[in-house]
């Protein structure tokens, strides 16, 4: 029962870390994947005609594409998206503050924006019943 939940709660900690990054790693699982492929192909072919005259520039250009894609990934991947974000959030928070001073239409809400304090249903009656006193 212990050992489920573990599995359980180790695998939703996987898929929640790797949620965000799922575009970034399935781009560079493909090149890797298309690269063992080729490199795989060219073997076949080195194989049947017995011609290894650029086995070892295969074997250097696989591992050199490998390393690039990893590179990439890490670079567009990682540090890339962090950097957007903090460009993002600094833009969307200079949007708001220029939605919130030039809106023109009014959409019924006005009056809780202009409030200074909300105030609930119970403080609301009891504001009614201390002015009906006086």
């Amino acid at each position: 029962m212990f050992q489920s939940l573990l599995r359980i709660a180790i695998v939703g900690a996987v898929i929640k870390t790797l949620k965000p990054r799922s575009r970034g790693l399935a781009i560079s699982a493909i090149i890797i994947i298309a690269t063992l492929v080729a490199h795989g192909e060219y073997l076949s072919y080195v194989e049947l005609s017995q011609d290894d005259t650029y086995l070892a520039k295969s074997y250097w250009l696989k591992y050199t594409t490998i390393i690039i894609a990893v590179v990439l990934y890490f670079v567009f991947g990682e540090f890339y998206p962090k950097r957007q974000a903090s460009v993002l959030s600094e833009y969307s928070a200079s949007a708001s503050a220029a939605d919130s001073s030039s809106r023109q239409v009014d959409d019924g809400f006005d009056f809780i924006r202009e409030e200074e304090r909300l105030l609930t249903r119970a403080e609301k009656l009891l504001s009614q019943a201390k002015s009906d006193e006086r």
